[in-house]
């Protein structure tokens, strides 16, 4: 029976012992885990640093890009914009010489049926005139015969 309570008193103590190594290798390997965490911690609050300035001129040279890219967009919509004043205004430029050219063409042949309007009235007239003469040279000529 004392041999029994003894061995049973072993077994407790070593169960123990183990219970306590098992507590201290817990303990040792969460300080190991706790000190690498602080180290990774360092490592990347300097990475932190780093990567925000990175970020900061990926932001501005895409800012700066953005910004050359509008302002060639705008530039080219201007020099749409002039092309396309500049064609109107030669559209109606065209019209305006068009139809001024058409008036004057109007204006000349007008003026050249009119021209032609008074010759004809003239040769008539004449023939007229010289019929009138014949005629009152004849009259005449039977008056004095």
């Amino acid at each position: 029976a004392i041999a029994a309570r003894e061995l049973q008193r072993n077994r407790e103590l070593e169960a123990e012992n183990l219970y306590l190594q098992e507590q201290l290798r817990e303990i040792e390997l969460s300080k190991q885990q706790h000190a690498a965490d602080l180290q990774d911690k360092n490592r990347l609050s300097r990475l932190l640093e780093h990567k925000n300035a990175f970020q900061e001129r990926v932001v501005q040279r895409r800012e700066a890009e953005f910004n050359s890219q509008k302002k060639e967009r705008e530039e080219r919509i201007n020099q749409l914009i002039s092309r396309k004043r500049a064609k109107e205004t030669l559209l109606k430029l065209m019209y305006y010489l068009f139809t001024e050219e058409e008036r004057i063409q109007m204006f000349h042949a007008v003026d050249a049926r009119k021209r032609e309007e008074e010759e004809r009235r003239k040769r008539e007239d004449a023939e007229m005139r010289l019929k009138l003469d014949t005629l009152k040279a004849k009259l005449d000529a039977l008056k004095a015969s």
